[in-house]
Order: C-alpha cells, then sequence, then structure tokens
C-alpha cells in the first residue's frame, strides 16, 4: 500500500519506525500536520505520550499551529502546557497568533499581553498588530496607543508604522515618533523614510 493512502496515526506510527534523520522528522511533522487539520486532539494526545525517538517539540509545534485554524484557543492552551521553552514553542506562539489574529484579534491581543517583556512576545505582537492593521488600522490603533510604555508598546508601534508605511508614510512617521527606545525609533525613521 503506498504510503500517502494509510492513514495518518498509521503513517506517523510507522515513520517512528524509520532510521533518525531529517527525513524520519518531516514525514513525522507532514503527518502530524495532516492529522491535525482534521483532529487536532488525536495528534495531540498522540505526540505527548511519545517519548524517545520522535522530534516531539516540532511535532507539537505543527499541531498546535494547525489545530489554531479552528480553535485558537483550545491551540493556545495545548501549546502552552504541552511544550518545552524554546525554538519550537516560539514557531507555535507565532503561528497561533497569526490565525487567530485573523479572527479575533482583541481576544489575540489579550492573550498576547499576558506574556512577559522579551523576544517571544515581540514576535507574536508583530505579527498580530500587521494582521489587525489589515482588517481593522482603528481599533489596531486605539490598541496600540493603550499599551504601556515600554518594549512592547514600541515594537507594537513599529510594527504599525511598518505596515502603514506605504500606503500613509506621514502618518507611519508620527507613529514612529512615539517609540520610547532611540535605537527602534532610529531603525524605523530609516525605514519609513525609505516607503
Amino acid at each position: 500500500m503506498r504510503l500517502h493512502k494509510l492513514n495518518r496515526r498509521r503513517r506517523s506510527a510507522l515513520a517512528t519506525g524509520f532510521p533518525n534523520g531529517q527525513a524520519r522528522e518531516d514525514l513525522i511533522t507532514h503527518s502530524a500536520m495532516e492529522w491535525a487539520a482534521r483532529d487536532p486532539q488525536g495528534p495531540a494526545k498522540w505526540a505527548t505520550e511519545k517519548r524517545e525517538g520522535l522530534p516531539k517539540e516540532r511535532a507539537l509545534s505543527v499541531i498546535a499551529t494547525t489545530w489554531a485554524e479552528t480553535d485558537p484557543v483550545a491551540a493556545a492552551t495545548f501549546a502552552l502546557n504541552s511544550m518545552k521553552p524554546g525554538r519550537p514553542l516560539d514557531d507555535a506562539v507565532v503561528g497561533i497568533v497569526q490565525r487567530w489574529a485573523e479572527k479575533d484579534p482583541a481576544n489575540t491581543a489579550a492573550w498576547v499581553g499576558q506574556y512577559p517583556e522579551g523576544r517571544l512576545k515581540d514576535a507574536a505582537l508583530d505579527n498580530l498588530v500587521g494582521r489587525w492593521v489589515d482588517q481593522d488600522k482603528v481599533a489596531a490603533a486605539s490598541w496600540v496607543s493603550g499599551l504601556a510604555a515600554g518594549s512592547g508598546q514600541d515594537m507594537a508601534i513599529s510594527a504599525y508604522a511598518s505596515k502603514i508605511a506605504l500606503t500613509q508614510p506621514a502618518a507611519a512617521a508620527l507613529w514612529v515618533e512615539r517609540i520610547g527606545s532611540e535605537a527602534i525609533r532610529q531603525q524605523q525613521t530609516e525605514s519609513v523614510s525609505r516607503s
């Protein structure tokens, strides 16, 4: 029987028997993603039960990101409760934010707002604001303006200014002036000037 005709659970189980390597990891990840698109709880349970030999964190990341298409709240909860800190979790959070912001940017913003300041929150803010501006520029601007001063607000302002720079360069320049960090403000000023 051809591999693509096997059901997702059997394909995932079969993949774990392959020798370690990139091809094995790619097969497991792809199988988990396809399975999660139809039944996210199935591969979530399967991946969390696996121990050795499974590129577990990468599979969990793909499952959480895929799950966010249908239930971003459950996907976020799953990712935060099932994954270790690191690149796969960061990728999952950004993927969840991207999908969730498409449907419900205000609740996505509330979730992202709970993160501590740092690289992950900055990446989440950048993705959130970019998608929110596409849907409702005024609501996004209002939310960004209401953030507490600090690196999070600087990142959100930077994302907002970058998003509107091509169509509204003067407005983007005014936003950039509000950035507290001199380094980020200078970088964004140059970016907006090129626009």
